[in-house]
Parts: structure tokens; sequence; C-alpha cells
């Protein structure tokens, strides 16, 4: 059980993550203030993970989040 938390903890924070990039990399002339908690909440859940001996869900969640979502922006852009 404690796999499938740190996966979607992963996913969540992944999910998130490519969210605040994108919102960031759109928006002109304003401060985005996205980078401030953007590291410390990636960082929190990976090294939380590690703790708890599931790195490797969590990063994969991370990285699944993140990958998948870049690509649902990237592609609803292109619409």
């Amino acid at each position: 059980m404690s796999v499938v938390a740190w996966t979607a903890a992963g996913i969540v924070i992944g999910v998130t993550h490519a969210a605040a990039l994108w919102r960031h990399s759109h928006r002109s002339g304003r401060a985005d203030w996205s980078a401030v908690w953007r590291l410390p909440a990636v960082a929190a859940v990976l090294v939380g993970s590690a703790f708890a001996g599931a790195l490797l869900p969590a990063a994969g969640g991370w990285a699944g989040g993140l990958a998948a979502t870049s690509g649902v922006l990237y592609m609803g852009k292109q619409r």
C-alpha cells in the first residue's frame, strides 16, 4: 500500500510541476511565484519517498505525470 501512495504522490507532484512550468512559460511580463514552491515540493516528495524506501515508484510517478501532462498541454495548444 505504501508503494501505491508514493506513486500517487509522485503523479500528483508531476502533474502540478508540468502545469506550473507551462503556466510560467506562457506568461509574459508578470512575475510568477511558481518557482518558489515548485522545486521544494518536488524535492519534498522525492526525499520523503527515499526515506520511506519508495524512491523508484515516486520518481516514476513524477516522471509519468510530468510527461503525460506536458503531452496533453502541448496537444491542446496545437489544436
